[in-house]
């Protein structure tokens, strides 16, 4: 008999099943749209626990305090850290100009299995996500990294598009990651890892210029990274205070290009000429 979906919020379901999920927030000024992102989290329905881990990066606005609010009602699933001072202008000054990674700060509490993200200004659209990824990656143990199908609004043209790169589920080598780039991926939004994987992270993942796109390719190498043809989440495309909206380093590119030899190093050389 199939287990039955249920949504966790309730605390006296807490204690019954394992912790099998972790969730990744990260979050700046973001009043507006935080509270949408925790939502449409904590409606998940699943056959397991999960947290959610809200690293609010020094907000000026209300955004700790809507946090706060929801971390009062939930205190056995929400689970924040509040900065005093912007690490993302303090890793960028100090660490990497481009754009300095901030997930592992929630990484390295994580108890979960598998690790979601979400930023605080996106969502997740489909209430069966954690689902129904979790049940794809257990069904491919090899996998460490999987994406999926997603909503695109434009903020400043107030527009909707879905992309999806495939009508049927797909596994993507290394190669194909690096080669297809942002073609193939768009967003951390769709992204589950298994928490192996950030146990062991490169040195230089510290000062990677787009930390969704080098987790989905270090994700890969072993088994491929899975791509699943739904679309069950929306990413906010050009809002106040998101990476799609800060100005580019002008020598973000050429720094992509410089990481990849590193990743080319660090795997020795072990990929074909798509790096070369």
């Amino acid at each position: 008999m199939p287990e039955k979906s249920c949504n966790f919020t309730s605390s006296n379901k807490l204690e019954i099943f394992a912790l099998i999920f972790s969730v990744s927030i990260i979050t700046f000024n973001h009043a507006k749209y935080i509270e949408k992102t925790i939502n449409s989290i904590l409606k998940q329905k699943t056959t397991f626990r999960f947290e959610i881990l809200i690293h609010d990066d020094a907000s000026e606005d209300e955004t700790s305090i809507i946090i706060e609010k929801y971390k009062k009602k939930f205190p056995n699933i929400i689970f924040p850290i509040y900065q005093t001072e912007n690490q993302y202008n303090f890793l960028k000054k100090n660490v990497s100009p481009n754009n300095p990674p901030l997930n592992h700060v929630n990484f390295k509490r994580a108890r979960g299995e598998f690790i979601a993200m979400c930023d605080g200004d996106d969502f997740w659209q489909s209430e069966n996500k954690l689902e129904i990824q979790v049940m794809q990656m257990r069904n491919h143990k090899n996998i460490d990294v999987s994406f999926h199908g997603l909503n695109i609004f434009n903020y400043k043209n107030q527009k909707n598009i879905e992309k999806l790169i495939s009508k049927k589920n797909k596994i993507f080598n290394t190669n194909k990651v690096i080669f297809y780039h942002h073609r193939l991926y768009t967003s951390t939004v769709t992204m589950m890892i298994r928490k192996r994987l950030v146990l062991n992270l490169p040195e230089f993942y510290f000062k990677v210029p787009t930390e969704d796109f080098y987790l989905l390719l270090f994700g890969s190498k072993r088994g491929g990274a899975l791509y699943i043809s739904k679309v069950l989440s929306t990413y906010n495309l050009f809002v106040p205070n998101s990476w799609s909206s800060k100005k580019r380093n002008p020598n973000h590119y050429l720094y992509n290009v410089k990481t990849l030899f590193d990743v080319k190093k660090y795997y020795k050389f072990s990929f074909f000429s798509v790096i070369t």
